[in-house]
């Protein structure tokens, strides 16, 4: 292991200094591809906010009531709001955005009212004041946020760590969760995936938080989709752009080690088998971050389930197979799904 974090040193070194990953088809160029450098805040206001992205005032998670706190002691997050039906929120993964449902937000929108948001740490919500990063913090956050917006009964679909987010929500918010959409998620003792791994290591930790070059980037990215083909260079400057948010970097490295070390915690998924929403699993069959083969425990635990694995997909399958997934999705949450059991039900 150790000769494995040297090399990404020396990689992480080598593409800051002659500028690997900077491609003709990027918006970044040579210098700024080495991920040395912030962006200021005005650049992501030039290019990565869209015609729905609104601003909310939120309470950080220790604050016990949200109406009595002046703005300076809240974050402004970043959130989308858009179409009209029941309310679905949708919460992004490790580094990504709430971009990552764009396609999503295009199906569904006609049929519910679709809620997304950066959540703590990430985006352009941003990194936490305190640096403080937990999942009793990401919950009450999240309750926080759907207190200002008024929302008292919704569905969520979580990804990732936005999947590890929502089942706990549920579990902690029951009577506010109407059902739950798990894409990966994270929930049982795993190891860490080998890039996050290295980046949780004091040296290439303390050098991530001061550079985060595009070719690392891209190398994460192509680690996450099954079909690298689809990573498109359009896609690899979304996501650099997002970890050269300021504190973005500092945020990342912080995150990764509290969720590796919650993932080895044996009691990670005990509550998991209290959930009594009704549950939509979907799972890409090549998930290199988060095994395929945690599925039996999801099924074993929560036998109400419906699952649904996607042959040839990553760990962001509905970023790989947008429609598709949106389709199942609405399938589900117009009660269109059934419990699997333990016939796991395969999509081409």
């Amino acid at each position: 292991m150790q000769k494995k974090c040297l090399l990404l040193v020396f990689l992480t070194l080598f593409t800051a200094f002659w500028g690997v990953g900077c491609s003709h088809h990027s918006r970044y160029g040579f210098v700024t591809s080495t991920g040395l450098f912030e962006f200021s805040m005005d650049h992501f206001f030039s290019y990565y906010l869209n015609d729905a992205s609104l601003f909310k005032d939120v309470a950080p998670p220790d604050t016990p009531d949200t109406s009595n706190r002046k703005n300076d002691n809240k974050y402004q997050v970043h959130y989308c709001d858009q179409g009209k039906g029941p309310v679905l929120l949708l919460l992004h993964g490790f580094t990504a955005s709430l971009h990552t449902w764009n396609v999503w937000v295009d199906a569904l929108k006609g049929k519910y009212r679709i809620i997304r948001l950066d959540i703590l740490g990430f985006g352009l919500t941003g990194p936490s004041k305190t640096n403080t990063y937990s999942r009793d913090d990401w919950v009450k956050f999240i309750d926080n946020f759907v207190k200002e917006l008024n929302v008292d009964k919704f569905s969520i679909a979580g990804n990732s760590l936005g999947g590890y987010i929502a089942w706990n929500y549920a579990l902690d918010y029951p009577q506010k969760v109407d059902k739950l959409i798990l894409i990966d998620p994270i929930g049982y003792p795993q190891n860490a995936p080998f890039l996050l791994d290295l980046a949780c290591f004091p040296v290439v930790g303390e050098l991530g938080k001061l550079m985060m070059p595009r070719t690392i980037v891209k190398l994460c990215l192509k680690d996450v989709y099954g079909d690298k083909s689809l990573v498109s260079e359009d896609l690899v400057d979304l996501y650099f752009a997002m970890a050269s948010r300021p504190g973005a970097r500092e945020a990342y490295i912080e995150i990764f080690r509290k969720m590796k070390t919650a993932s080895k915690q044996t009691d990670i998924g005990d509550r998991i088998k209290n959930i009594s929403h009704p549950t939509l699993i979907m799972w890409g069959e090549n998930d290199r971050w988060v095994p395929v083969n945690l599925v039996d425990r999801w099924i074993q635990d929560v036998p109400h389930a419906a699952v649904k694995i996607y042959p040839g997909l990553g760990h962001i399958p509905m970023e790989e197979k947008p429609y598709l997934t949106a389709e199942d999705a609405d399938r589900f949450l117009s009660n269109q799904f059934t419990a699997c059991g333990q016939n796991q039900k395969k999509i081409q």
